[in-house]
């Protein structure tokens, strides 16, 4: 093996040391002087190992992100962007209750406490939107709230 194939393998070993990386991430994280057939044979004996896997990347980015209270849409997004599968993002966000989520998140910022009036209503939708949360769970919210 060589030294720039031992070299780039350490610096991936570091990395997922830390936390979990998807294997785009891996591959953008290679220096431009590491050839690509290097950075592939790399990253296939990783995952060959088990020592990088997509899939749980995939599951500890999702754990993370519900714990800080995004959505189904964001989180989504996230994944897409750093290479997921968009099989391996549906197989793990369809089990999960969103509503349950947006839930505490509205309960969180806003006490529980019913919208002044419109624009009060509107900013509260917004934050659910931005958060990435559907229409349709944030119209359930409102009627669990305005009850």
């Amino acid at each position: 093996m060589s030294d720039t194939y031992q070299r780039y393998k350490n610096y991936c070993l570091y990395l997922l040391g830390r936390r979990e990386y998807s294997r785009l991430e891996l591959l953008k994280k290679a220096a431009q002087d590491i050839p690509k057939e290097i950075v592939n044979q790399v990253l296939d004996e990783l995952s060959d190992k088990d020592l990088q896997s997509d899939e749980r990347f995939c599951l500890s980015f999702i754990r993370q992100k519900k714990q800080r209270g995004e959505g189904k849409l964001k989180i989504k997004q996230g994944l897409k962007a750093k290479g997921i599968s968009e099989v391996l993002i549906e197989k793990h966000l369809i089990n999960i209750d969103w509503l349950d989520i947006a839930l505490e998140l509205y309960q969180r910022k806003f006490k529980n406490e019913k919208p002044k009036d419109y624009k009060d209503l509107a900013k509260r939708q917004r934050f659910l939107l931005s958060r990435g949360f559907s229409y349709d769970e944030i119209k359930e919210i409102m009627k669990k709230v305005e009850k």
